[in-house]
């Protein structure tokens, strides 16, 4: 700041002696925390790159709270005023948190959580696994999009008591891993905790087991079939059945396989009057079409 009496310096923060960003980033780090505390929140920052952002979020948010105390000690030496502008709203660091709120709440509620602990996870493992997983509810996406998510919009961090900021995306990666490790442990509480959870019960049905399994025999009966197009009609015709010489070879040559795979087959005559009497057995029916 230049005065009459010259150059007089007023230090608003000490960023310490081992100051990490290098020098050509200084301008753009000072530009950008400037910004955000004018409340000018753009969407690219000119020259900044972008593993910087987060420091100068981080920077421009101390400054506020400094500033703010700054603001009491005046009121308090002054008088309690404070002057407020109806046509701005200041912003540091916007987050959401309902559908993180929710999504955390249903995780606990299935103790997800505890479950996690029990398989070996640590606190900071923990955390990113829940990260990744309340991302996948709230905002799907990939680890890096995940990652981005949780360290710029989202306020998981203030309900888990953790600065996703310091996460590293490879640990994100790693963390998918070890989830992917125990997939069958995690289904089998989750299969678990919904038949808990609704109060269901199992029932078991056998549909793949076969005819000979069962030790029974198997009936092939030839039927007088017609062909009905119902696009132009309900009236059956012959038109686009099978000759009746194709159908006896095709009812043959089925006839012939199931003899090769059945050891009791009967069958009944091609092109006769018959009566057929039949028990259907069993809670389904089973539509077999080619």
């Amino acid at each position: 700041m230049r005065t009459a009496a010259g150059v007089r310096q007023h230090t608003l923060l000490n960023l310490g002696r081992h100051f990490e960003v290098p020098r050509a980033q200084w301008a753009p780090l000072a530009q950008r925390i400037e910004a955000l505390l004018g409340g000018q929140l753009d969407l690219i920052v000119d020259g900044l790159d972008a593993q910087w952002e987060a420091m100068a979020q981080q920077y421009a948010a101390r400054l506020v709270s400094r500033r703010g105390a700054g603001v009491e000690e005046d009121a308090a030496a002054q008088g309690d005023y404070q002057r407020v502008d109806l046509e701005r709203v200041e912003v540091i660091r916007p987050r959401s948190v309902g559908a993180e709120h929710v999504a955390l709440e249903a995780l606990r509620r299935l103790g997800l959580d505890r479950k996690l602990v029990e398989l070996g996870f640590n606190r900071h493992q923990l955390s990113a696994a829940i990260g990744t997983l309340v991302g996948r509810m709230v905002q799907p996406g990939s680890e890096l999009a995940t990652h981005q998510w949780l360290q710029q919009r989202s306020g998981l961090g203030e309900l888990l008591d953790y600065d996703f900021s310091g996460l590293d995306l490879m640990r994100l990666y790693r963390v998918s891993d070890q989830l992917l490790a125990h997939r069958a442990a995690l289904e089998a509480h989750l299969y678990q905790q919904e038949r808990d959870l609704f109060a269901l019960t199992e029932t078991i049905t056998l549909y793949d087991l076969t005819n000979t399994f069962w030790g029974g025999g198997l009936l092939l009966v030839p039927q007088f079939t017609l062909a009905a197009d119902t696009r132009k009609g309900t009236r059956a015709s012959f038109t686009a059945a099978a000759p009746p010489e194709e159908g006896r070879r095709l009812f043959d040559l089925l006839l012939e396989h199931a003899r090769l795979r059945h050891p009791q087959v009967e069958t009944g005559r091609f092109g006769a009057d018959m009566r057929v009497s039949l028990v259907n057995d069993g809670p389904v029916t089973f539509w077999l079409e080619s």
